[in-house]
């Protein structure tokens, strides 16, 4: 599965707390945001909350490529040991792409 990644400008915040869409709470300041749940905040709280929750998704992002990596590389020996050649074959495709995955990651991280 490929997907393409590209930034683009948000049409607006989201909660750091609940991640629903936020809107400006001052007429024509972009200092105050309030979600539909109450949750309310300024740009000098948002700035925080919004880099942990980046680092959070990042964490994840390398844990579950760790995961998948671990995983196909245990179907690969299974489908190996079990003489299917193919299976075995695009497990251990997975299993390279994964662990390339999670170095791309990790030298991002080790650069940050």
């Amino acid at each position: 599965m490929s997907q393409k990644f590209e930034l683009s400008q948000p049409i607006t915040p989201t909660c750091p707390n609940c991640g629903g869409s936020m809107r400006e709470t001052a007429e024509g300041s972009p200092q105050s945001h309030a979600c539909k749940f109450g949750h309310g905040f300024n740009v000098a709280d948002m700035d925080p909350s919004e880099l942990e929750r980046m680092w959070n998704a990042v964490a994840i992002a390398f844990r579950t490529l760790n995961e998948r990596a671990e995983l196909c590389r245990r179907m690969a020996k299974v489908s190996k040991a079990g003489g299917q050649v193919y299976s075995s074959e695009r497990w251990e495709k997975s299993w390279r792409e994964a662990e390339y995955r999670a170095g791309v990651l990790r030298r991002f991280l080790d650069k940050s």
